[in-house]
């Protein structure tokens, strides 16, 4: 079955799971159907200075080189705005903003995210998200709305002689209309992050009120400690609870990290043996072929069985690493994100690096 569109694909998938079929299928696609739904949206910005155009922060770019041209920015004016309509009303679960990066990331110090269905004002009256203090320069911020409803998405600076300049803004929700109806039950999905949810606003986590188990193995390297968690969980409870109690699912960034987790793994299966697989931060595009590590750091290392990434398969779009027990090979596969495996988490954050923002309808 082929979906012209997000918002039929949304409603197939909550009918299916609101009939009870083959729930952990509909739960994972759940879990992906998050998406920057700014990408198809129409921008526009109190004024234009130069060729910085409005539509510059919604195109898939995170440049943050002010003249390489990926940014917006207006005139220096009173209360200068910007503005996403995203054609459609969604509960809007995150934002993203990318800060210039070659100079003057202090101009956005003190913006406003509002959130709405009214263009009054330009839409400056609408209720507001967050007020942001500080983005680093050429850094992404995530910034959570905890799902407020509304078509437009406006950032403003408050004040006089005020300029503003976006490099891209993210916006991550789901259809305002998904609530459905089931024998006069009425049942809206997904349902709204934890408030215990890890926020990052910059490189900042907020710490879980409970106390993870003692890891039974770790090892520190390259200034990162991983531990080895014997939980048996699925992918994204994992990375919810590497993201609770340390930092993140474990990312793999060269050969010396490679070599390192081996020896970890193998000290651990000595201990009691480890699962077949465990899993790491790897993840692919579901509609793609693109892998990526959720922890932000960049694939420029490659240990996958075939020696290249697989390519798209509906069913495994979560990654992990073979043990390799027994004189086996520790190599990156991919597997159903279902499937429950031991897995390694460490500690952070580190300076530079910001987490791939990501809600699971699994998360009560």
């Amino acid at each position: 079955m082929l979906f012209l569109d997000f918002r039929s694909a949304f409603k197939f998938v909550t009918n299916l799971r609101n009939l009870g079929l083959n729930t952990s299928l509909c739960n994972w696609i759940l879990d992906y159907l998050i998406v920057n739904v700014a990408l198809k949206g129409v921008a526009n910005q109190s004024s234009l200075y130069g060729d910085w155009k409005a539509h510059n922060a919604i195109d898939g770019n995170r440049e943050s080189d002010f003249f390489k041209l990926p940014c917006t920015h207006t005139e220096w004016e009173t209360n200068p705005w910007w503005r996403v309509d995203l054609l459609d009303v969604y509960r809007v679960t995150a934002v993203n903003i990318t800060n210039r990066g070659d100079c003057c990331s202090e101009t956005l110090n003190g913006a406003e995210i509002r959130i709405g269905n009214s263009l009054e004002n330009n839409g400056i009256n609408n209720p507001r998200c967050v007020v942001i203090s500080n983005i680093p320069a050429g850094q992404t911020n995530t910034f959570q709305c905890n799902e407020m409803e509304g078509r437009y998405v406006v950032v403003l600076i408050p004040g006089q002689n005020k300029v503003l300049t976006l490099c891209e803004l993210e916006v991550y929700g789901t259809p305002a209309d998904s609530t459905t109806t089931t024998n006069s039950t009425t049942t809206s999905t997904p349902t709204a992050p934890s408030p215990s949810t890890p926020t990052l606003i910059s490189n900042t986590l907020l710490p879980s009120t409970s106390t993870p188990p003692p890891p039974s193995t770790s090892v520190t390297f390259l200034r990162r400690k991983v531990m080895v968690v014997r939980e048996k969980l699925c992918w994204s409870d994992a990375l919810f609870y590497c993201r609770d109690h340390y930092w993140d699912l474990v990312s793999v960034r060269n050969e010396t990290e490679q070599r390192e987790l081996e020896k970890l793994v193998n000290d651990s299966n000595l201990i009691t043996p480890l699962t077949s697989h465990l899993w790491l931060s790897l993840s692919r595009y579901i509609m793609g072929d693109t892998w990526y590590w959720m922890t932000g750091d960049r694939m420029n290392y490659n240990h996958w069985v075939n020696g290249v990434p697989p390519r798209k398969d509906f069913s495994n779009p979560c990654g992990a690493m073979t043990n390799g027990a027994n004189g086996g090979n520790f190599l990156w596969v991919e597997r159903l994100c279902d499937d429950h495996y031991n897995f390694l988490c460490y500690s952070g954050p580190e300076a530079g690096v910001n987490r791939v923002y990501f809600y699971s309808s699994r998360r009560p």
